[in-house]
């Protein structure tokens, strides 16, 4: 799933990747969720200015759903575009 957010004149890209960990050596499935490719553009341009950054959920687990994934990515992507354009005025 991959979606496009557009924010303060800047676009956020957030790609859902899912995922199924195994464990070694038994080999049993220890996380299945969802991770989140999130980049920052300038709208109307090809090169990023920030990313591509893959994203988890708090404490390097990944998302339970694409849901979460996307809402983390995207949030993480105004967080970004916040700290890089507006400093502190933010």
């Amino acid at each position: 799933m991959e979606r496009d957010y557009c924010y303060r004149g800047y676009v956020i890209n957030v790609l859902v990747e899912n995922y199924a960990t195994l464990t070694v050596p038994d080999a049993r499935m220890a996380e299945v969720g969802c991770a989140a490719l999130v980049s920052v553009f300038k709208e109307g341009q090809k090169i990023p200015l920030v990313g591509p950054m893959r994203l988890c959920n708090s404490g390097a687990h990944v998302f339970s759903s694409e849901i979460d994934a996307l809402f983390g990515g995207c949030s993480a992507g105004q967080r970004a575009i916040d700290d890089l354009a507006f400093g502190d005025a933010a």
